[in-house]
């Protein structure tokens, strides 16, 4: 199944080489009409929230490529919102402004929001090897402007998406009741959905394998998940392949009706 699917993954790329990605000029000129329209808009949104200082640069209206069914099916359509880089007290941010809302979303306080979440865990921040976080799209996540607390973040409907690679054992936490954790309590009635992943690492050899894969492997299930290795052209247990003693798996605000849930999975 798995070697299905990367065949598939491989035929789409070689079609879209024969069908080529320039959308039509029609489509073009939709999405420079819609940028010459909004980005005045894009640009006093952004200075009624945060005020002069802030600058935007790069303003575009991308062109979107659709792939349908069957897969020689190509079409091409001007994005509904604009996209631009937000400059801003001396750092730089991506931002988007959606004119059928009037909303700005952007970047700002991402890694703020979710360090806070990271540092809630209750695991050993020493020992931590690697740590990453995304949205569903494996991007850096967007707030709508002027989300500035993981409070005011959870009542919005984004979905984060938390990998951890430590040297911790984690069999401390085959029992541990996360839900009496504060920031758990808030998760579990939130608008937001998140899932954490922590992998235990015997020993760091295969540390830059997993770094690279880790967001493509489903450490919720029962059995341990396969990870592709090239050099043998073939599937292999993740825990034996990366050396993995122990994996940890949590969803919130709800998987399969229940809330909070914690799956462990060790080398066995």
């Amino acid at each position: 199944m798995k070697k299905t699917i990367i065949q598939i993954c491989t035929l789409i790329m070689i079609l879209l080489a024969f069908v080529g990605c320039s959308a039509p000029e029609e489509v073009k000129k939709e999405a420079d009409d819609r940028l010459q329209q909004y980005s005045p808009m894009f640009e006093e949104k952004v200075r009624l929230i945060y005020g002069n200082e802030a600058k935007l640069e790069n303003i575009e209206c991308p062109t979107l490529m659709n792939i349908g069914s069957p897969v020689p099916d190509v079409t091409h359509s001007a994005s509904k919102t604009l996209t631009a880089k937000l400059k801003y007290k001396g750092a730089s941010y991506d931002a988007y402004y959606d004119p059928v809302t009037d909303t700005l979303y952007d970047t700002i306080y991402a890694d703020e929001i979710c360090n806070f979440l990271l540092d809630c865990l209750p695991i050993d921040k020493s020992q931590v090897l690697f740590s990453k976080y995304t949205d569903a799209s494996f991007e850096t996540p967007f707030f709508e402007a002027g989300t500035d607390t993981f409070e005011k973040a959870a009542l919005q409907k984004n979905s984060l998406l938390f990998n951890i690679i430590t040297k911790e054992d984690l069999s401390a936490f085959k029992d541990y009741d996360f839900s009496e954790l504060p920031v758990f309590k808030t998760l579990n009635d939130a608008e937001m959905f998140c899932s954490f992943t922590v992998v235990s690492l015997k020993d760091e050899s295969q540390l830059s394998t997993l770094k690279g894969k880790i967001h493509e492997l489903d450490f919720s299930t029962e059995g341990h998940p396969d990870i592709y290795v090239s050099e043998t052209r073939t599937f292999e247990d993740v825990f034996k392949q990366c050396h993995i003693q122990s994996s940890l798996k949590m969803y919130y605000p709800m998987v399969d009706g229940k809330k909070g849930e914690l799956r462990v999975r060790y080398n066995e």
